[in-house]
């Protein structure tokens, strides 16, 4: 090898470390900012798993008749309001837009939810025909916006399991 070749090559390795260097750097300076999106986003989904559970639970209990709580569950309201301050402060649109589209369902449900609460808060004023109307118009409704939050709760594993 004559010494031009190896002058151009130790350049070489000198100019790529250097880029190496520079990448390192800046990744190193954006850990922070990396581990804050990641607590965000497990708040997110402990918050939207804990709501699905307990909303699983008094579906269940709707199901089976026995649903005498006279106002909405205050899990689906409480997590709605936490994941939607939560949303502004991720870094990727996708997730932002995935979470801000989680909190509307979660506020919809609970005005879903509302006309089968109130049933129960005054039966006088109620009848069977009508109880029945809401409690399958709630089941719809949970039947439609499941698939989406159950996304975003697999969405948010899989990010945090490095996939």
């Amino acid at each position: 090898m004559t010494p031009f070749a190896v002058q151009v090559l130790v350049g070489i390795v000198a100019a790529a470390s250097l880029v190496l260097g520079l990448y390192n750097l800046w990744f190193a300076k954006q850990a922070p900012v990396r581990e804050r999106q990641r607590e965000l986003e497990d708040e997110v989904r402990e918050k939207l798993t804990e709501v699905l559970h307990a909303v699983d639970a008094e579906m269940v209990i709707i199901k089976r008749g026995e649903y005498k709580r006279e106002t909405v569950p205050p899990e689906i309201s409480a997590t709605s309001e936490s994941i939607r301050k939560i949303a502004p402060r991720l870094i990727e649109p996708g997730l932002v837009w995935r979470t801000k589209n989680a909190a509307d369902m979660l506020f919809l449900l609970s005005s879903q939810w509302s006309p089968v609460a109130s049933d129960h808060k005054y039966p006088d004023q109620t009848n069977d025909r009508r109880k029945a109307a809401n409690e399958e118009s709630l089941k719809e409704f949970l039947l439609q916006c499941r698939p989406s939050l159950d996304e975003l709760v697999t969405l948010l594993v899989k990010r945090e399991q490095g996939k």
